[in-house]
């Protein structure tokens, strides 16, 4: 509805997700019952921070060239993968309940796709948004 008003405001909209996650981990911190992590491993916050803010910059941006069903298929698909990786690289282990939270995720994300066939909403949506060219900055 934003894009149709003309309003173009990604990072705002992900602001006050930040500023609490902001004032939770400064209280952490200034509980001292992550100080010590923190102050070795700065750095490697700061990298992981600058990665969210971006990556949640760019699903807000998708908002303006693509449908809802596709964003929530994006998004069904986020919790299988990042499991999947951490499993790959981290040697994370999951337990049946994860495993039957993965599979709900597919069939959700099964039941989305099939519903945008059989609906045919992606159909004659090529004219619906402007060019990239085209959008203000």
């Amino acid at each position: 509805m934003l894009v149709e008003q003309g309003v173009a405001i990604p990072t705002t909209q992900s602001f006050l997700n930040y500023l609490l996650l902001s004032l939770y981990l400064v209280s952490m911190i200034y509980h001292r019952e992550l100080f010590t992590t923190f102050k070795s491993r700065w750095w490697m916050y700061l990298i992981v921070a600058l990665l969210d803010v971006e990556a949640n910059f760019l699903v807000v941006k998708a908002y303006q060239f693509t449908t809802i069903t596709s964003i929530m298929l994006i998004d069904c698909f986020a919790i299988p993968t990042v499991m999947l990786l951490s499993y790959i690289f981290l040697k994370a282990r999951y337990t049946k309940f994860h495993y039957f939270g993965v599979f709900l995720c597919l069939a959700g994300l099964a039941c989305l796709v099939v519903s945008d066939v059989i609906s045919g909403k992606n159909e004659g949506q090529e004219g619906k948004f402007p060019p990239v060219s085209r959008l203000p900055g």
